[in-house]
Formats: C-alpha cells, structure tokens, sequence
C-alpha cells in the first residue's frame, strides 16, 4: 500500500509559473503494487512538470521510464520502492539541437528502496538491498542509508553517482563502504568463474564485443571491514582506498591487525591482460610469530617479527601467482625460540636473541643471503633456501670464525619446517688445516 507520507494531501499545489498554464492530476499511475501510485502536474508554453508520490515495483518504474525516454539503467531488479519524484523538461520548441519531440527530461527527487534484488552482469550472485535511500539531485545521484548483501557479508554505507554520463565508466563513482566481516573466498565465489566457464578476472575482459560492467566502471572511495579472512588467517580492522579504472586496480593505505601486529601496504593489479598482474609493497611490525605458526598448524616458532617487503606477481589462480611472485623481505626477527631445532642431541631447542636478514623471492623459493642470527650462545651467518612447499636448505655458519674458532662448525639444516634435520660438519677454514 502508499505510505501516507508519499499521498497527495488534499489542497495541496505543485509549484507552478506565473504565465499562462495548465494544471492536470492527481492521478493514478499503475507501478505495479495493489494502492497505485499518484501523478499531478502543469503545462506551459515553455516546459512541463509532473510529480509522481507513491509505492511502485522496480521493474514497473524502469520499464515505464524507458518508455517516456527517461534515463534508466539496463540490469534485472526487482524490488520496491517508495517515490516522491518531479520529472521536468522544457518543449523542443525552446531548444532548436534537439530533434526529438522533446527535450530530454530531469529527474529529481527521492526514493526508499526496499528489498531489491539486482542481478549484474560479470558475477554470480546477485546484490541484495534490504534498505536504501536514493536521492536523485540535479548533477548527482546518491544511495544513502545503505544497508545490503553482497560478497557473502552485509554492507552499509553511501554511493555517489554522477548524472548525465550516458555510460558506466564516462564519470567517476564513489563510495564510503563498511562490513562486519568478509572471507576471500566469498570474493573469488562472487566473482568467479563457473565450470568450463573463464576465470574469476575474466569478467573484466568478456568473450562479446558488449564490455561488462566492471570492465568499464570507474569508482574510487574508502572500505572498512571488521575482519577479513584469508586462507584461515584473519586480519582485524582492516581499511583501505580502493580506485578502480577499466580493470586496473589500486589498494592504497591498507591497514589492518594481523598476528597481534600492524599491517600496512600497497597494492595494484591489472585485469586487462590475460593474466593479471600483482605489485605490492609494504610494512610490517609487531607480528606475533607464535600465532603465524598456529595458522600453519605447527608450532614451530614464536617470538616477534618486524620488516618490509616488494613483490610483484602474476597468474590467474593460487598456484601460478606463487610460483610466478619475486621481490625482496626485508625481517627483523626478536627474542624467539625454534622448538624442533636443537645444533646439538643434548641441546635444548635454538633460542634467537635477533634474527635480521634480507631474502629474495623468487621460483616458488625464498632465497637467504648471509642474513645475521644472534642466538643466546653464538652470533652465526644464515645462507640458503626455504620453499614455499616448506622444504629446508639452510646453512648456519659461526660469523666469527678467526683462531679462537678453529675447531667450528657448519650447521646444515635440511627437511621441512615440521621435521628439520640438523647436521654439522667443519667449518671451510677447518677443514683446510686438516689436510695432509
């Protein structure tokens, strides 16, 4: 039924001109719901006005518009919405360019909208909007009070949108968005590709010459989300500005708690080329190095972690883009214990004072150059190969091996991260004298 608030009121008048004009209405406009929604408006010489208040179906409204040459969006949705909207346009008689009947008319006003459901093309699942607030202004479109579902999460927030661009993607988009929670799972669902069908990031670049709507959007603005989850691992509070650009797209400031610690970075990526590409940079400190390890579901490290890193990556899924990612760690590791590494049978498990190092990524492989560890014993050089697969080849070499350390050892440590082996054998300059 029309809310109260959207009926005529009796006596009441639309804003009319001084000149000479033909008032006409209220009258009922069929939108598809049981109460119809209600129209008045004038005439002149040189323009019109018409006010429709009302409750009216989605579907019914955009097919009407369309009708009437109104500017309306090509998507399936349905819903409803209550209307208090003006359309109002001069005659062409006024604007000699126009060839037309009729100058192309302008939409103003406000319109609640209740439970729609808006299929867009390029993903899998439709958005669902239990509660907005659409306000149609003069050069801006702008969805407030937002509340809908999408990605698997709820969402609130405001969307602004320009008018009189013709096309998605002519005008900038933007937005101010919030979640409880999201998992990247839901995200690559949302976006992905069905069986036999293309991959998730190929919907920015379809088989048909018709472009989809992500491909060609343009939108820019901020997101915070309670918590997201990535492969099990959890980040809090994680906030980001996210500017898209016909398939390039930018996350800049990304923030967010991970591991007890802070997270800070950067990142972009390009969908456009048949494999997208990744390039990200960033910081870290505070990380809990115990909690990373509960995520890997072994526990074979604790302490704190601190560093920075560049990469950059490509590949179009999981597997590809860690076999393709290069770049440099920078760590700095404090006051931690290796619980499956003893040097020695009688020794307990290898305490770290100070890890730093420098690695590079690259070939699914981390690669370590002489990064120093002081242990609460010895200070010894690190060198060697960590995999991704977990798989170890590391040497930890005395950093002070002069006179005093001739009889020193190399310490090679082999296997995987659950199961290391340690093996000692002497050092280069040892093994030198020993000779014949």
């Amino acid at each position: 039924s029309v809310h109260k608030t959207a009926q005529w009121r009796e006596a009441e008048t639309l804003p009319a001109p001084d000149g000479l004009h033909i008032n006409y209405g209220p009258f009922p406009v069929a939108l598809g719901r049981s109460a119809p929604a209600q129209a008045r408006g004038w005439l002149s010489r040189s323009g019109y006005v018409m006010a429709i208040r009302g409750d009216g179906e989605i579907s019914h409204t955009l097919r009407i518009a369309g009708l009437l040459g109104l500017p309306a969006i090509h998507a399936n949705v349905e819903g409803v919405a209550q209307l208090d909207l003006q359309i109002a346009g001069s005659w062409a008689g006024n604007l000699p360019e126009t060839a037309s009947g009729f100058a192309s008319p302008q939409v103003t006003g406000t319109a609640q909208l209740r439970n729609l459901h808006a299929k867009l093309l390029g993903v899998n699942a439709p958005v669902e909007i239990s509660s907005a607030q659409l306000r149609l202004l003069p050069d801006e479109a702008r969805v407030e009070k937002l509340s809908a579902k999408a990605l698997g999460s709820v969402w609130t927030g405001t969307v602004w949108l320009p008018r009189g661009c013709g096309v998605p993607g002519a005008c900038l988009a933007r937005f101010n968005l919030n979640s409880d929670s999201l998992a990247l799972a839901d995200l690559y669902e949302w976006l992905g590709s069905k069986s036999g069908e293309r991959h998730w990031y190929q919907i920015l670049a379809p088989a048909d010459p018709v472009p989809s709507l992500l491909e060609s959007l343009r939108a820019s603005g901020k997101v915070s989300i309670g918590s997201i989850g990535v492969h099990g691992v959890i980040a809090d509070r994680a906030s980001a500005s996210i500017d898209l650009d016909h398939g390039k797209l930018k996350v800049t400031d990304l923030r967010a708690d991970v591991f007890g610690g802070k997270y800070n970075g950067d990142w972009h990526a390009d969908f456009n080329a048949s494999s997208p590409v990744y390039a990200g940079s960033g910081t870290f400190t505070g990380i809990s190095l115990a909690q990373m390890a509960g995520a890997m579901h072994d526990p074979w490290i604790s302490g704190t972690a601190a560093g920075t890193y560049q990469l950059t990556a490509s590949g179009a899924d999981a597997a590809s883009f860690w076999q393709s990612i290069e770049g440099d760690l920078q760590f700095d590791v404090r006051d931690a214990t290796l619980p499956h590494i003893s040097l020695a049978s009688d020794e307990p498990p290898l305490r770290i004072v100070r890890w730093q190092g420098m690695t590079r990524l690259q070939g699914g492989k981390i690669e370590i150059d002489k990064g120093k560890l002081f242990s609460t014993t010895a200070a010894y050089e690190v060198s060697g190969t960590a995999s991704f697969g977990q798989v170890l080849n590391l040497k930890l070499a005395l950093a002070d091996n002069k006179s005093a350390r001739a009889n020193a050892l190399v310490y090679n440590l082999t296997g995987t991260l659950a199961e290391p082996h340690v093996a000692a054998a002497p050092a280069p300059q040892t093994q030198a004298r020993l000779k014949p």
